[in-house]
């Protein structure tokens, strides 16, 4: 016992070895957060949860809301914001209060210009719906955004980009009306992505049912032909 110091009881020793705990964790909790500014693109978004913005050094990345927060539904204007956020979480703040995102959980496809050989990169969302969203960045710096759609089995008006690119050596006719699969549990899907500057893709492609990969082939309305692969 130290002559002077205040006597507690077990229950006040817990209540202060909690407090103290609290602390330290929401201590470490922001020293791990830095503040940055963002700026929200002014694009329409398939699904507002969704947000496409500009992270400081440039990248172009996809941003969803917490599920949970009912400020989701009403998205995310376009414009320049400050954000606390520890890599994978953004703290967003608006006029009322701080709105919770995440780094989206996305694939990657790559996008290969059969005219000039550059190569780009898309990111798409997958959730078992077979639909979701699509953004990317040409190598020419114009950012791009759109949805695409899978159909597993029916009948579907695909294959005209498709045949379009690969001919009929591909994996069928290349037929608007119908494209002859010899390769069993392939999903057709179709796409479109449209650019800041005008640019716009039309992208049809196969996907394993088992695997979920895939190839396709896009078309752009300035006479570019891809074969992508995902």
């Amino acid at each position: 016992m130290i002559p002077g110091a205040p006597e507690y009881s077990g229950r006040a020793m817990k209540r202060l070895l909690i407090v103290a705990l609290v602390f330290l964790s929401t201590a470490v909790l922001a020293k791990d957060k830095s503040q940055i500014s963002l700026d929200a693109l002014a694009v329409t978004v398939p699904d507002r949860s969704y947000a496409y913005v500009v992270l400081p050094k440039g990248q172009y990345v996809m941003l969803r809301c917490n599920s949970f927060d009912r400020n989701c539904s009403r998205g995310l204007m376009p414009g320049t914001y400050t954000a606390d956020t520890d890599g994978k979480w953004f703290w967003i703040h608006n006029e009322l209060r701080p709105i919770k995102y995440q780094l989206a959980k996305t694939k990657s496809a790559r996008l290969y210009n059969l005219q000039s050989a550059e190569v780009s990169r898309f990111d798409y969302t997958e959730n078992g719906s077979g639909k979701g969203v699509i953004i990317g960045e040409l190598t020419s710096g114009e950012r791009l955004h759109g949805e695409y759609v899978t159909v597993a089995g029916g009948d579907m008006s695909w294959g005209t980009v498709y045949g379009n690119v690969y001919g009929s050596r591909g994996y069928g006719s290349g037929s608007a009306n119908a494209f002859t699969q010899s390769i069993e549990g392939k999903q057709r899907g179709t796409g479109i992505v449209t650019g800041e500057k005008g640019t716009i893709l039309e992208c049809e492609y196969l996907t394993s049912a088992w695997t979920g990969g895939g190839n396709g082939a896009c078309t752009d309305n300035r006479g570019n032909k891809y074969k992508v692969l995902f």
